[in-house]
C-alpha cells in the first residue's frame, strides 16, 4: 500500500471519529501559519498567520512573535489587511525587515519594525517596488532587489519607462533568446537589480547594477557591511 493511500485511510478514519462533522467552512476558514523566522540570538520567532475569508477583501494576514522557548503566548506585531513577506531579522535581534504593499504604495516596499514596540515604518519608496531585504552585518544598511527597466539609471527613469509602455498601442513582444516564459507569464526585458539603502525612512536607495546588464540576488559578505 502506498504512503498516500495509507495517509488517506488514517485521515478518513480520524474524520469518522470526529465529534463534529467536517464542513467546507471549517476547512476553508482554518487559520494558516507561515514559515518561522528565528532571530539571530535564538530567543524569538516571528511567523505570519493568515485568517482566510470567503471574500478576499475580508482576509487578514499579520505577523506574530513568540518566545522560542514557549514561555509566553504569541503577540501580534502587525494589524493590516495586506500580507507581509521576506522576513529578515537585524543582527542585534531588535528589528525586523519585511515587504508589504500597504495603503498608498505603488508596489510592495520594505518596512522595518522594532519588535520591542512601535509601528512599522516604510523604508523604501521605489516605483518598481522592493523584495528580499537583507541587513548588513552592522545593521546600518539594507540590501534588497527590484525589477527595473533596461537602461534606467534611477527611479525617475523607471517611472518614465513604465508610463511609456503603458501608453503603447500594441502588445507585441520580441525575444532574442530563452527563456521567454515563466509558467503562465511572459517574461519581458526587465532585470532584477540590487539596491542598497541606509536602514531608515527617506534614505536614498542606490542601484548597484545601474548601467550594466547584470542581474543578481542580494547578499552581504564579510563582517564589514560590504
Amino acid at each position: 500500500m502506498s504512503v498516500m493511500k495509507l495517509a488517506a485511510l488514517f485521515l478518513f478514519a480520524a474524520l469518522g471519529f470526529a465529534k463534529d462533522p467536517v464542513t467546507h467552512e471549517a476547512i476553508w476558514l482554518m487559520k494558516r501559519v507561515g514559515a518561522p523566522a528565528v532571530c539571530p540570538d535564538g530567543k524569538w520567532v516571528v511567523f505570519s498567520l493568515v485568517e482566510p475569508a470567503y471574500e478576499e477583501k475580508d482576509q487578514v494576514s499579520d505577523l506574530w512573535i513568540v518566545p522560542a522557548d514557549g514561555s509566553a503566548k504569541p503577540r501580534r506585531l502587525t494589524a493590516t489587511k495586506g500580507a507581509e513577506g521576506g522576513l529578515a531579522w537585524s543582527p542585534d535581534s531588535t528589528r525586523l525587515a519585511f515587504t508589504a504593499r500597504r495603503e498608498g504604495d505603488e508596489a510592495a516596499q520594505v518596512y522595518a519594525l522594532d519588535v520591542r514596540g512601535g509601528e512599522a515604518q516604510r523604508v523604501t519608496g521605489l516605483s518598481t517596488g522592493a523584495q528580499s531585504p537583507k541587513w548588513s552585518p552592522d545593521g546600518k544598511w539594507l540590501m534588497f532587489s527590484s525589477v527595473v527597466y533596461p537602461g534606467a539609471m534611477d527611479d525617475e527613469a523607471n517611472r518614465k519607462a513604465a508610463a511609456e509602455r503603458k501608453a503603447r498601442k500594441y502588445n507585441a513582444r520580441v525575444y532574442e533568446g530563452f527563456p521567454i516564459r515563466r509558467w503562465d507569464s511572459w517574461l519581458d526585458d526587465r532585470r532584477t537589480h540590487l539596491f542598497v539603502q541606509a536602514a531608515e525612512p527617506g534614505a536614498k536607495a542606490r542601484d548597484l547594477l545601474a548601467g550594466t546588464k547584470l542581474a543578481a540576488e542580494p547578499g552581504f559578505g564579510g563582517g564589514s557591511g560590504n
